[in-house]
């Protein structure tokens, strides 16, 4: 019986799970439930049941995010609107100038996923995940200042 040699052993058990991209499928099975819990109070009854749903499959997966998107998209876009008619001249002028500057960050963050990657669909998962937590997050922060606004 021969020896068997655990280091050389380890590494033709990584090499092969890298050949087959585990290692973008484990980040991917561990890092979107994170993410997708983080701004579950944000994200509609809809898209939680939806990719429950998706059994993990990735066209499954594209499919609810981007329904979700649209939702939040129309939210974030009702809130803009609403927070313009109760301010006038300069802080109108700010909050403006802010979403466009929000708009540019928003692009420059979420497409580093797909610039930085070697053109795999968990890439593409992840960049469209960040597109929804990025107008999730911002949708709540404009309906924040309607608040803030309906307070003075």
């Amino acid at each position: 019986m021969r020896p068997i040699n655990v280091q050389s052993s380890a590494v033709n058990i990584i090499y092969s799970f890298n050949q087959g991209n585990f290692m973008k499928k484990l980040f991917l099975l561990l890092f979107l439930p994170l993410s997708f819990s983080a701004f579950a109070d944000s994200y509609s009854s809809e898209f939680t049941q939806c990719m429950d749903r998706s059994g993990g499959v990735t066209t499954n997966m594209h499919d609810c995010i981007n329904s979700e998107y649209k939702k939040q998209d129309n939210r974030l876009n009702r809130n803009y609107k609403k927070l313009m008619t109760t301010l006038n001249g300069q802080a109108k002028n700010h909050v403006q100038n802010a979403q466009k500057t929000w708009l540019k960050h928003q692009k420059a963050t979420c497409d580093l996923y797909e610039q930085t990657s070697d053109g795999g669909s968990a890439f593409t998962l992840m960049s469209q995940d960040c597109y929804l937590k990025e107008v999730a997050e911002r949708a709540d922060f404009l309906k924040h200042l309607i608040d803030l606004e309906e307070m003075k």
